[in-house]
């Protein structure tokens, strides 16, 4: 379980980056994926799934979310409620922290800031 757990995790990680950068952004595309497939990645039946579904990285990081429980449910991994508890918390962290990632790249600047530049640019000279 724990295998498929930290391959979940590297994938989720390549179509995060897939998802917010030109660079990466082919390896969301089917073919893509399917070269994933062909490097261990991704399994031929998860493949599927991503291409069916519209939620990209974040299905993977359900994945994560539902093995996990279901180790914690069936005593694979100990710490009961608390645990699922805990995970729940750093899951919502974790997709509160990668939605900000397209806005830090983005580079916009504060709207106070262009304001008084134009004001600025607007004044007459003495």
């Amino acid at each position: 379980m724990l295998a498929t757990v930290a391959r979940y995790v590297r994938l989720f990680n390549v179509l995060l980056y897939a998802s917010v950068t030109t660079r990466f952004a082919p390896l969301k595309t089917p073919s893509g994926l399917q070269r994933l497939v062909k490097s261990g990645h991704l399994t031929a039946d998860e493949r599927e799934a991503l291409l069916q579904s519209s939620l990209g990285h974040n299905i993977v990081l359900e994945w994560i979310f539902t093995l996990l429980n279901s180790g914690v449910a069936d005593g694979r991994l100990g710490g009961g409620n608390t645990l699922q508890l805990v995970l729940a918390n750093k899951v919502t962290e974790l997709r509160a922290t990668y939605a900000s990632i397209p806005d830090a790249l983005s580079g916009r600047m504060p709207l106070a800031y262009t304001q008084v530049s134009l004001t600025e640019s607007r004044r007459s000279p003495l």
